[in-house]
């Protein structure tokens, strides 16, 4: 190996000098043999080509991954939401209830979910806060009792089902928190993450007026909890033009030509 590099030696002509290049490895007849600056050039372009090729697979095997996380979380409000149904005499979880608040603050409460279980990891925001969750129940179906809103009431579990759109009804989905990067641009300063209506924009796009809007993180879509329990992806054009296929049944709110409004008095 290359031990003397930079150091003196004396020149055969009596000059003392010091070495110029390093040395490589030593050749099975025992002369030194010499990298060239080409040699190393191609070498770290090598390198530099290698990574080029690799990262953008790693970025997405990493997103992968979040999205799958994402699932799981999601996947975790199914299961508990059809327990809470069968604790609660039937009652479907709603958006708000007195006494345990918000209703991700009722699934810890009563169920112990984990407050983790309430951030999407490629969410870079979160707190365990009505203004930092990254998930959002749909109120036009499920209802929340806040001012007992009349349009807006909690239902029986087996009322919803008796409209045959189980698999095809969203319960929970991604929403934009409330934080500095988000509020005033793809959310209104007011609202919460914990609620989304399906009548609202949809972020990121044109939505920076909406209070309760769902969020397409996931590459342009947003992973949902339909009303089975199961968990699904929706694009962008499924959660603004297509509300009638997977937002029914609906309260009665706001007049929108999409919706079949049902009165679920």
């Amino acid at each position: 190996m290359c031990k003397d590099f930079g150091k003196i030696y004396n020149h055969p002509k009596g000059k003392a000098v010091r070495r110029k290049y390093p040395a490589s490895i030593e050749s099975p007849s025992g002369h030194r043999q010499f990298f060239t600056l080409i040699e190393l050039l191609v070498v770290i372009a090598i390198i530099a080509i290698l990574a080029a090729l690799l990262l953008p697979a790693l970025n997405q095997a990493r997103m992968t991954a979040k999205t799958v996380a994402c699932v799981n979380n999601l996947g975790q409000f199914g299961k508990v939401s059809l327990m809470y149904t069968g604790d609660y005499d039937g009652w479907a979880l709603t958006g708000y209830m007195k006494g345990n608040g918000y209703w991700y603050k009722a699934l810890k409460n009563l169920y112990n979910t984990a407050e983790k279980n309430f951030h999407c990891p490629a969410e870079s925001f979160f707190s365990f806060t009505d203004q930092g969750i990254s998930y959002g129940i749909n109120t036009l179906s499920f209802g929340i009792s806040v001012n007992d809103n009349q349009c807006q009431l909690p239902q029986k579990g087996n009322r919803i089902s008796s409209f045959g759109r189980d698999s095809r009804l969203v319960m929970f989905t991604d929403t934009p928190p409330m934080s500095p990067e988000y509020t005033g641009k793809i959310r209104h300063t007011s609202g919460t993450p914990a609620l989304f209506t399906p009548t609202s924009a949809v972020a990121p796009v044109a939505s920076a007026g909406a209070w309760y809007p769902a969020y397409v993180r996931h590459k342009e879509r947003a992973n949902a909890t339909m009303f089975d329990g199961h968990v699904r992806s929706l694009g962008y054009n499924d959660l603004r033009f297509r509300r009638s296929e997977f937002f029914n049944p609906c309260m009665k709110q706001w007049v929108d030509s999409t919706l079949m409004i049902r009165d679920m008095d």
